[in-house]
């Protein structure tokens, strides 16, 4: 399946895509899968638990009927199976019939594994001529560019070369293992040059949630050129990427995606790219320095949020309690009122702050956290980096096992002010990961909370603020109805995953999306509760008629209202847990 079309250079982008007919958002515009030439492996460090075909992982987080087991191959030992199928098809496509001696060799010579850009350096040059020139022969690598690179010039964590010297060093380390004669210029030259082109157009599958992680290399899909207010987006189904419209696309118009996270502030975007793709974006939001608020309110579908956590489309629409520059000027010396400044200057903080500087994760939240207090007074949870902040003090609650409540409440309150703005299609992959996020959190945290909640004491890891803040919260939780707040979280996952996704289709399997398998483990799990026909039957009228008067009240009071007041208590939580300074 394929409605793209490569469309013709343009001096400033090269190639792109163009839709070859008219797609809805949601919709799926093009999947990329076998037997095209292409790239799909795991990355380095995540060898010993993916296999190295399906790229199905044992860290998925999902709880499959039949677990996971992955076998290594008996000739290197390097990498794994999940079946004999998938190794049989893996030797048939060629790339482990051919590498498995290269992964005998770093044995042999004292090393676990090679790095994932010169593993896929080393599967490129094990082709054959005609393979490697449909793979990469038509790939804009930026050679002189990157020659010019000095040490520590790209400031990208997806990057593994941070200058030329970086890329001499992994293709001479290829052709070692390759064992093609040292002192070959001629073929360090060609290996270098495809390490460029492997940086400029590959894509990384690194999802932490899905467990999903890697290097995908398309040439049709390395066609698509970026905006920062991208109509595309790509997703991942083990070795098969999956182009699908953000907003409408017509016939004949560009297919653009972002390279990189949209939502950072325009000094970091410019850097980021140039750094890595060597150009400088024009697009309308980096032109006019649009922040993520201002970007919210021209997607031009905000109407589908009508039957999604962010009903009121006025949160998405109005102006800022504060302007951002306002809320930023405390930091700037008097009469510098630059946006992009301001948040260069916190992001910067923030950075600092997020170098480990401390073995204790708290201390580096608080000093992320007092550096955000300008965002914060003008609740703006959705600008970086206080978003980032709030993500990551979310997982330090979460991953305790005992501060479920709190992290619920950071959990509300990103899916619904944060995501919505950051991401205004109802049916992205961020919201709808929110979404599943915050029904895992509220199954976790009722528990807790179907204990009398008045008895709850103080742990090693609280305060005396925070547990009576974690009690109110409780409170908030053991009032609400969290199966079916969960149902109904869980199917709004769901229709994520089917939004425009074909009913009948020989490469269904792959337009799964990466959420949608646990939201039906979960779900399964609700319908075998008792006594829930009749609130069932309200979630099922909700979903077959969400503008219905009565189904609308029930979303407001029962499911949002409590949500809200959940959300709430973000501000309480981190500034009982974060507010005094160490």
């Amino acid at each position: 399946m394929n409605h793209t079309s490569a469309t013709a250079p343009a001096p400033t982008r090269g190639r792109g895509l163009q839709a070859t007919r008219a797609v809805r958002p949601g919709e799926v515009i093009a999947v990329f899968t076998d037997p095209a030439p292409r790239i799909a492996i795991p990355d380095s460090r995540h060898l010993h638990n993916t296999c190295s075909h399906c790229l199905v992982t044992t860290a998925t987080g999902t709880s499959p009927a039949e677990p996971i087991r992955l076998r290594a191959c008996t000739g290197c030992r390097a990498v794994v199976y999940c079946s004999p199928a998938c190794q049989k098809r893996d030797w048939q496509l060629a790339p482990h019939k051919l590498e498995c001696k290269v992964f005998q060799r770093v044995a042999a010579s004292g090393h676990d594994a090679l790095p994932t850009p010169v593993r896929a350096l080393v599967q490129v040059l094990l082709r054959d001529e005609d393979s490697r020139a449909a793979l990469t022969g038509g790939l804009e690598g930026h050679v002189d560019d990157f020659r010019r690179m000095s040490a520590g010039s790209v400031d990208d964590e997806n990057a593994e070369a941070t200058s030329w010297q970086d890329m001499e060093l992994q293709a001479m380390a290829a052709l070692h293992y390759l064992g093609r004669p040292a002192g070959d210029e001629r073929a360090k030259k060609g290996a270098v040059e495809v390490l460029c082109k492997l940086q400029v157009n590959s894509f990384n599958r690194l999802d932490a949630d899905t467990g999903q992680s890697g290097l995908f290399l398309h040439p049709d899909l390395a066609m698509a050129n970026h905006s920062c207010m991208p109509n595309a987006y790509v997703q991942f189904s083990g070795r098969v990427a999956v182009l699908r419209a953000y907003q409408a696309i017509e016939r004949g118009q560009e297919v653009e995606i972002s390279y990189i996270d949209q939502a950072l502030p325009l000094s970091q975007r410019q850097t980021s790219l140039r750094a890595r793709y060597h150009f400088t974006c024009s697009c309308p939001r980096c032109k006019d320095d649009l922040d993520v608020y201002q970007a919210c309110r021209l997607y031009p579908h905000l109407e589908l949020n009508s039957f999604s956590l962010a009903t009121d489309l006025a949160d998405l629409l109005q102006p800022l309690p504060l302007p951002l520059s306002s809320s930023l000027s405390s930091l700037s010396p008097a009469g510098d009122r630059n946006k992009d400044n301001n948040l260069s200057q916190i992001t910067q903080q923030q950075l600092s702050a997020d170098r480990p500087t401390s073995t204790d994760t708290r201390v580096d939240l608080s000093r992320r956290w007092h550096s955000c207090q300008p965002l914060l007074a003008s609740h703006q949870y959705a600008v970086e980096p206080l978003t980032s902040l709030l993500r990551d003090a979310n997982m330090y609650f979460a991953s305790s096992g005992e501060r479920y409540a709190s992290s619920l409440a950071l959990s509300a309150l990103l899916a619904l002010r944060a995501d919505p703005v950051r991401s205004p299609f109802p049916d992205s992959p961020a919201r709808a990961k929110g979404l599943l996020m915050l029904a895992k959190l509220l199954a976790n945290a009722a528990g807790p909370a179907s204990m009398a909640t008045t008895t709850t004491t103080t742990t090693t890891t609280t305060t005396t603020t925070t547990a009576a803040v974690e009690r109110q919260i409780l409170g908030v939780l053991g009032s609400m109805d969290v199966p079916t707040t969960c149902e109904v979280l869980l199917r709004l996952v769901l229709r994520s995953a089917n939004a425009g996704t074909p009913a009948s289709t020989s490469q269904q399997q792959y337009l799964i999306q990466p959420y949608d398998v646990e939201a039906q483990e979960m779900l399964a799990d609700l319908g075998s509760l008792p006594g829930r026909t009749s609130e069932q039957a309200l979630v099922s009228g909700l979903f077959r008629n969400p503008d219905g008067v009565q189904e609308r009240l029930f979303l407001d009071m029962v499911i949002l209202k409590p949500l809200r007041e959940l959300g709430g208590f973000t501000e309480a939580v981190m500034h009982s847990e974060f507010g005094k300074t160490t």
